[in-house]
């Protein structure tokens, strides 16, 4: 029993060894590093309150909404392109969305579905910072801007000419417009 047991332990010891060899797990502690002191993950609560409800400006005339019933709409008038889906908060402090994303190509509509999640920490100071984390790919810590958030969907006018545009016909509710 007692020769069991050791290697019971012996097992799962170098099992934890082996996870902590790992690169990801390597990968993971590089960028946890490169963090200010005193950082800690924000609750998933906090990170749905600073999403839901409102747009991020994305600059050069691309905007987000992350609507308080899940509801992800983006529009990027510069690119003509617009993305259509939902959103979502884990309990591994991520903010996801998984959309179809639709642009003009080759005289058509073109469509791809992604997944684009991020994860939030915040400092000592109260500063956010956040990286992609996506596919077994994850970026680098960067601050993070909360100012580009505005309350309501002011961009939905150029989101459903857009959309007319392409002969996507379903649109959106205007819930939330902030007018």
């Amino acid at each position: 029993m007692k020769k069991v047991r050791r290697m019971l332990v012996s097992a799962v010891l170098a099992l934890g060894i082996l996870q902590l060899a790992s690169p990801a797990h390597a990968e993971f502690m590089k960028d946890w590093r490169s963090l200010p002191s005193g950082v800690s993950f924000m609750a998933p609560t906090e990170i749905w309150r600073m999403y839901s409800g409102n747009s991020q400006d994305w600059g050069g005339g691309s905007f987000a909404y992350w609507g308080s019933d899940q509801t992800f709409r983006a529009v990027d008038s510069a690119e003509q392109s617009l993305g259509v889906g939902k959103w979502f908060v884990t309990n591994m402090h991520k903010m996801c969305y998984r959309a179809d994303w639709y642009w003009f190509q080759d005289f058509k509509t073109a469509k791809k579905t992604i997944t684009i999640c991020q994860q939030f920490a915040k400092d000592a100071q109260g500063r956010i910072w956040h990286r992609e984390t996506n596919e077994n790919r994850n970026g680098g810590w960067l601050p993070f801007d909360d100012t580009t958030f505005i309350r309501g969907d002011p961009s939905l006018p150029a989101f459903q000419k857009l959309q007319a545009q392409m002969g996507l016909t379903k649109s959106p509710k205007s819930k939330g417009s902030g007018r």
